[in-house]
């Protein structure tokens, strides 16, 4: 809340998304006719027809066709006592909050009831109100919802809230594949020369031009092994409907396993340098994690933990996530969850694929590891 929003609402008349009390709920100590009071109005606006939040402003006096008056109160709830009362009685959680708000000397009470997926009913009688009788709010006043109301509730809600579709598949974006639900990742083991053979002359500074790296092939050795150990993959997300999926991301975890022994990262592996003054680093790589658009993987508790930050998808438009490099020792198979949230999904989209894992072996020579490091 802030001062603008309140003026906004004081100059409105009482509706399906707001409502004026001038005291407050009694509560504390009250009866079951009274307390349910307060129960029948977070329920009614919970099911109202609406596509913004709706508020009970307390402390307020109405004025009809007027701005209405901050007279302010002196007592107020519990959230933690109100949330554990409305919530034990109903069919599934309600989301609401109370807070308060201060102007010009004056603090009112605030119920904030967000859009969400309904029906809300009770499981049992309480005070004033009846079992699985969906009370719901028709402009100033609570009504009980009648069947034909009740069997749209649900769908206007996905309508209201215009949720973005979602589809998302495995497939590699260097190579422009899509692959569904599973994806092949080949993993090579390369046999390479013992790391004493791959010494390199050393050169003068007068006559190199720059500071040689004395381990340059046995870093290049390194990674070669790396390059052919690790197979890339990408999710796909296409954005199916009609209204902009915000601030999209997904988050897997793999568990480690010692019959599929998988290793994940989140860079190819890094080229070395022939010089000494370091290793080339692929270029915008120390820039992504300073974006929204990013990628983290680590190992934690027994799993690999994969979280990839995607960004907005226009409707109609399709957004890769960065590439994920996976290897593993053993002829497997993996098969995890993703979820992909949104700032405007109701809930993350939950989805299984699979990864099978195909190893096969490769062997280079001291001669070919230098030849290439050399042409690299």
């Amino acid at each position: 809340m802030d001062d603008s929003l309140l003026e906004q609402l004081l100059y409105s008349e009482e509706s399906s998304s707001l409502d004026f009390k001038r005291e407050q709920y009694p509560f504390t100590g009250e009866s079951s006719e009274v307390k349910s009071e307060l129960l029948k109005d977070i329920l009614a606006f919970a099911n109202s027809w609406r596509q913004e939040n709706a508020y009970i402003l307390i402390g307020i006096d109405e004025k009809v066709a007027g701005k209405s008056v901050i007279v302010g109160i002196s007592n107020h709830l519990n959230e933690s006592n109100i949330q554990q009362f409305v919530n034990s009685k109903t069919n599934k959680p309600v989301a609401f909050s109370y807070s308060t708000y201060t102007h010009n000397g004056d603090t009112i009470g605030i119920i904030t009831i967000p859009v969400q997926k309904r029906p809300f009913y009770l499981k049992r009688d309480f005070g004033n109100l009846k079992k699985e009788k969906v009370y719901i709010r028709r402009g100033s006043s609570t009504a009980i919802a009648s069947p034909e109301e009740i069997a749209l509730i649900g769908e206007s809600f996905i309508v209201s809230q215009k949720i973005p579709a979602i589809n998302i598949q495995l497939g590699n974006k260097k190579e422009d594949i899509l692959s569904g639900d599973s994806i092949t990742i080949e993993s090579t083991l390369l046999k390479l020369p013992r790391k004493e053979n791959l010494d390199r002359p050393s050169v003068p500074f007068a006559t190199s031009g720059f500071l040689t790296n004395k381990n340059y092939y046995r870093e290049f050795a390194d990674y070669l092994f790396e390059k052919a150990f690790l197979g890339e993959f990408n999710f796909y997300l296409e954005n199916t409907g009609s209204v902009v999926l915000k601030k999209a991301q997904l988050k897997f975890e793999v568990p480690i396993d010692e019959n599929c022994r998988v290793h994940l990262s989140d860079h190819e592996p890094y080229k070395p340098s022939e010089s000494s003054l370091g290793a080339h680093i692929p270029l915008g790589i120390e820039s992504w994690h300073n974006n929204f658009y990013s990628l983290s993987v680590e190992q934690k508790n027994n799993a690999w933990k994969v979280q990839s930050k995607i960004g907005d998808i226009q409707p109609k438009d399709i957004s890769w996530s960065l590439p994920i490099f996976i290897g593993t020792l053993d002829d497997c198979s993996i098969t995890f969850n993703v979820l992909v949230y949104g700032e405007n999904l109701p809930e993350p989209v939950n989805k299984t694929f699979e990864i099978h894992f195909t190893v096969k072996e490769g062997v280079y020579s001291r001669q070919e590891v230098i030849n290439m490091a050399q042409n690299a």
